[in-house]
């Protein structure tokens, strides 16, 4: 499990909206290929089954509608400085629909706060739009042209497992490809960006609060681009498993985050080589940066409710603890 929560450092903890959108897109190509071949053996079969999922999805979302709280509290802290609060709620970017709704003290911390922090806006799509650009080789190159053998062998076996064309994919840069791999992976595992904890608060915020971002899209794609080849495809491809085994990972994962015990998400996390290039970048860097950015909203007056990633927010080079080291009291709720 634990080269799989390395891997969810990079990717699970990584992925944003833009990258939703193509994987959704990618699957619903899948959904609707599969749903044609089902109609040339029997229509009747097809219409039967089309009856019971949609009689299957309203109750279920009757049954969501009657549920005003949940189970899960996972990872929230409190931070105060005078008549400031600042909320830090960790989150895991995939999910699905039975997580919600969360448990009261997270809703409660979530409904009085005046703004509504993440990594990334995911509400803004023109934004993150814009950002695609970065995503692709754009001097005719494709992503085989930056992989070794080693590599180009992972892809063909995943995607062969995954009954996944990639053709149209082939001018996206090592990190995005395999982040759009692995967020097909994971759909097909039953884990969803689209009920991202991340992606939840976001759509609850829009309209009703302000949305900021701790880093923003174009931050991220800069960051994941200066990457050498090596490093991106030690971190983006070749940690990618089988379907079974991701599906087996997530599942462990969200037992570990619905349990809320921090002592066994770091032991998943295991030791990390903290004096690689990789690590400074990805993990060390950005959590300074983003403590800062937490310790002036406390300057403000107003309730924040921020959305990190949970590798972010916990260990020696943590979130949390960089604010206590700096004197401030967190309370984990």
């Amino acid at each position: 499990m634990r080269s799989f929560i390395r891997r969810a450092n990079a990717l699970i903890l990584m992925l944003t909206l833009i990258m939703t959108l193509f994987v959704g897109a990618a699957c619903n190509r899948e959904e609707v290929a599969l749903e044609k071949e089902d109609a040339k053996v029997t229509s009747s079969n097809v219409d039967v089954k089309k009856k019971e999922k949609r009689a299957d999805v309203e109750e279920k979302e009757e049954a969501s509608t009657e549920k005003k709280y949940g189970d899960v509290k996972g990872f929230l802290w409190e931070l105060n400085k005078d008549n400031t609060k600042v909320y830090m709620y960790g989150s895991i970017h995939v999910g699905d629909k039975n997580l919600y709704p969360l448990h009261q003290v997270v809703e409660d911390a979530f409904e009085s706060s005046d703004v509504v922090v993440g990594e990334i806006d995911m509400t803004n799509t023109a934004k993150l739009t814009d950002q695609a650009f970065q995503l692709v080789y754009t001097n005719g190159e494709t992503v085989l042209d930056h992989l070794s053998e080693e590599g180009k062998k992972k892809i063909d076996e995943v995607c062969e497992e995954l009954d996944f064309n990639y053709t149209l994919l082939k001018t996206q840069k090592i990190w995005s490809f395999g982040s759009f791999l692995s967020g097909y992976q994971m759909k097909k595992a039953g884990y969803d960006a689209n009920y991202g904890i991340d992606m939840y608060f976001m759509n609850k915020a829009k309209g009703n609060k302000r949305i900021e971002e701790l880093e923003g899209a174009e931050f991220q794609f800069d960051m994941l681009n200066n990457f050498t080849d090596e490093e991106q495809e030690k971190y983006f491809i070749m940690s990618l498993t089988n379907l079974e085994e991701t599906k087996k990972d997530l599942d462990e994962l969200f037992e570990i985050y619905k349990s809320g015990d921090e002592s066994a998400m770091l032991k998943a996390l295991g030791e990390e080589d903290r004096s690689t290039n990789y690590y400074k970048k990805m993990i060390l860097d950005r959590n300074i940066n983003m403590t800062s950015k937490i310790e002036g909203y406390l300057n403000t007056g107003d309730t924040y409710f921020v959305v990190a990633g949970l590798a972010h927010l916990i260990g020696e080079d943590g979130i949390v603890k960089m604010l206590q080291d700096k004197g401030y009291t967190v309370i984990r709720k």
